[in-house]
């Protein structure tokens, strides 16, 4: 349940569709904004009036959930070929937070509905630092202290692709490994 606290920060600032009257359907999931009639206000100068168009990067660092492990694996047996060839199938393209394979649930996909110009998202199968991995540099196995360094490269590929002056959405998704060496 929201809060009246919470209810009252989202009204302070005045919604990027103020006055549209339209819902989008999208992966069945409702969203207050027509494409078009999105795509024709000025671009945001601060953060308070950014919409899905405006976000041109999107990045992702983390540890095996953001790498997409094993994650259209759909039985245990199905781990048995990454045990035997000692190969880990990391499925970037389904990667929740940075994925962009087409027919999948994700945050690049949602964004992308709003602009198609959207780049960094991973695709398909592979490790950090590939072509297909873009913007997710992401590492199996990784704990938090070692975020620095995925931080470091991910915001060095920006600057050398350009970026740097461009709405983005980066998450961090990190964690379980920490917990697991408790």
């Amino acid at each position: 349940r929201y809060t009246n606290d919470y209810i009252s920060s989202i009204n302070h600032h005045p919604s990027p569709c103020e006055g549209v009257t339209c819902v989008a359907s999208v992966f069945k999931v409702e969203f207050p904004c027509e494409v078009s009639q999105v795509n024709a206000l000025p671009p945001a100068t601060n953060v308070h009036e950014l919409r899905p168009t405006d976000v041109k990067v999107i990045g992702a660092i983390g540890d095996s959930m953001t790498a997409g492990l094993f994650a259209k694996v759909k039985h245990v047996l199905g781990l048995l070929p990454s045990f035997i060839d000692k190969k880990l199938f990391e499925y970037r393209g389904v990667s929740w937070s940075v994925g962009g394979d087409s027919g999948v649930t994700t945050l690049p996909n949602l964004i992308k509905h709003y602009n198609s110009e959207l780049t960094g998202y991973s695709v398909k199968t592979g490790k950090e630092g590939t072509t297909d991995a873009a913007y997710n540099f992401a590492v199996s196995g990784a704990k938090s202290f070692e975020l620095l360094s995925q931080a470091e490269s991910l915001v060095d590929r920006i600057k050398s692709d350009n970026l740097d002056n461009e709405w983005k959405v980066i998450t961090i998704f990190i964690g379980g490994n920490d917990l697991c060496a408790i």
